[in-house]
């Protein structure tokens, strides 16, 4: 009977990654033998239990609970080229295992295993069942084979020399970094991804040959100045892509599901995202579609609202299925917001119009010490405080000894003041709102000429009014 652990959960990446350094920082000693992978073409496997680590780096003879386990081979692929481990399980005496991670770099060419033993115990001498992942590696095995695939094809295709800057590989897509180069456009880019459709079509073997390091540079396999073992692994794929690499391929080209680009950043270096999940292509399609058409839904109601007979065609806003499809949805998308801020800024000019002539109710009175308090009225809905403030300076200016406030009736609870230089030895506005923002709820502010103020009831507004008439 297997026992699992029902309660296992998937380690997040910061904790992977605290616990891998903390094994890092014990320096162990090289005194293991190499661990043989037969991963290449297997999901499933043994092995013998050769090593033990607890969470803090301890070398140990028994494991409960979150360790590291060193065995003498494993089905378990460790990070190394852009492609990331395997995860997957153990089974030791009936007991489930958890394998959230693999290192082969902090013990050279030794495949050390994060698991999670749970409450079960691993023991030196153990002799294990190993299960990767298979979806996981499947994912990543297709988006690393296109991965070598697309780059064949951009260099076929430019026939100019590109220079590969970085790749990275996940379950959902890959990307190819680029030094930026003049030959590499969108157009040949798309003819690149052309030509590697047509060889998944093509359905080419992949063959995987292992030479000599000598043997590899004579046949100019190598490209960069990495540091490689004597002896490498190449794998081919007809005559379209050699490459040497250590990562895990499909067996034919037909066994990529799809090949899409997602995305093109042409920035200080060409950025290509693509995948060969159908799955991971339909889901990314689908999100962007949603996304785009709850942007297109919120700019036509904008411009509705300004412009109610503007007409627009529903039928161009289709679910993406190629990468043109998503430029001409990001298209429709940019003309509807150039659209909207041409008419927004239209319909701002008539309301500024609007603002500078529409007539204002006056109330004038003298203040005790002789002061002229003229407040303006309006009760309208389309004229702002932001709008109607110009016209409001220029009143203040042709005044002298004087307070301006201005309110709109038609809008939540405001009010613009001004005073004429004049007075400014008699108040400071600033300062008064300062003093009494938090009895009258007030939020806005300015300086000690102006206010900008904003409240939840005109009693407020009134109330400040009245304080500031006392001073005056």
């Amino acid at each position: 009977m297997l026992n699992r652990n029902k309660e296992s959960k998937k380690m997040d990446s910061k904790t992977i990654k605290e616990l891998w350094k903390q094994l890092a920082d014990q320096q162990l000693a090289n005194n293991f033998a190499a661990t043989k992978f037969n991963g290449y073409h297997q999901f499933e496997g043994s092995g013998t239990v050769k090593a033990l680590f607890d969470s803090k780096g301890q070398e140990i003879t028994e494991l409960t609970g979150v360790g590291f386990v060193l065995f003498d081979q494993t089905v378990f692929y460790a990070l190394g080229g852009g492609q990331p481990s395997d995860y997957g399980k153990l089974i030791v005496n009936g007991n489930e295992i958890t394998v959230y991670d693999l290192n082969k770099q902090i013990i050279p060419n030794c495949y050390l295993h994060l698991v999670d033993c749970h409450q079960y115990l691993l023991k030196l001498n153990d002799e294990c069942e190993q299960f990767i992942d298979v979806n996981h590696r499947l994912k990543l095995t297709r988006n690393h084979s296109a991965q070598h695939l697309l780059w064949s094809a951009l260099d076929t295709v430019t026939k100019s020399g590109i220079e590969e800057r970085s790749v990275g590989i996940s379950e959902d897509k890959f990307y190819i970094e680029l030094f930026k180069n003049p030959g590499l456009t969108l157009e040949n880019i798309l003819q690149a991804r052309d030509l590697l459709q047509s060889w998944i079509t093509a359905n080419i073997k992949s063959q995987e040959i292992f030479m000599t390091l000598a043997e590899a540079q004579a046949q100019k396999i190598i490209s960069r100045d990495f540091k490689y073992q004597d002896n490498v692994r190449v794998v081919k794929f007809g005559d379209v892509s050699q490459d040497l690499c250590g990562g895990t391929h499909v067996d034919a080209t037909g066994d990529l599901e799809c090949l899409e680009i997602l995305e093109i950043k042409f920035e200080n270096r060409i950025t290509i995202y693509a995948t060969a999940n159908y799955d991971e292509l339909q889901k990314y399609f689908t999100e962007k579609f949603n996304s785009y058409q709850e942007l297109i839904t919120n700019t036509l109601a904008k411009i509705k609202n300004l412009q109610p007979n503007y007409q627009f065609d529903h039928t161009m806003v289709k679910l993406p299925t190629t990468y043109e499809t998503l430029l001409d949805l990001i298209t429709i998308t940019n003309q509807l917001k150039d659209d909207l801020k041409e008419i927004d800024k239209e319909h701002q000019k008539q309301l500024q119009e609007l603002a500078n002539t529409i007539k204002l109710d006056l109330i004038s009175k003298i203040t005790p010490k002789k002061i002229s308090f003229n407040e303006y009225y309006l009760d309208n809905t389309m004229i702002s405080n932001q709008l109607i403030r110009p016209r409001l300076i220029n009143l203040a200016k042709a005044e002298t000894n004087t307070i301006l406030a201005y309110y709109n009736r038609g809008l939540a609870p405001n009010l613009l003041l001004f005073i004429n230089e004049q007075l400014k030895d008699h108040i400071n506005l600033r300062d008064l709102f300062n003093n009494l923002k938090e009895q009258y709820h007030l939020t806005g502010g300015g300086t000690n000429l102006f206010l900008d103020v904003k409240t939840d009831t005109w009693d407020n507004i009134n109330n400040f009014i009245a304080s500031l008439i006392e001073i005056l």
